[in-house]
């Protein structure tokens, strides 16, 4: 969870900096809103994750962390072909922190050593 909200942070940082540059396009659009979308649906997987619900919760969960992951590289791509990389950096490291706690979240839950025993 705290990696999702770690890109979160990212990701409005990327929307800050091309809405102050002007840059409202469907490229940034559109990964803005994969982005929310993937959150909301991590969040609502993290809660489901109890009794009947586990197996559900954490496929949730999956697919929206996929998500959120793929709507960073549409980030990164966007800002390259705006030519906003440099001016993204700090937001591109905080969502690769983020990315980074969600690929070691879904190992932990893998091999059992979060709980969860995906």
């Amino acid at each position: 969870m705290e990696g999702a909200k770690k890109m979160m942070d990212g990701n409005k940082m990327i929307m800050d900096i091309a809405a102050k540059k002007g840059m409202k396009d469907a490229d940034f659009t559109a990964a803005d809103k994969m982005m929310t979308d993937g959150y909301d649906m991590v969040v609502k997987g993290e809660k489901m994750m109890t009794g009947s619900t586990m197996a559900e919760g954490k496929s949730m969960v999956q697919r929206g962390s996929k998500m959120m992951l793929d709507a960073k590289k549409m980030e990164v791509a966007a800002a390259e072909k705006k030519g906003i990389s440099q001016e993204c950096a700090a937001a591109f490291d905080t969502c690769g922190f983020g990315e980074y706690q969600i690929k070691q979240g879904a190992l932990d839950w893998f091999f059992g050593a979060a709980g969860g025993g995906w």
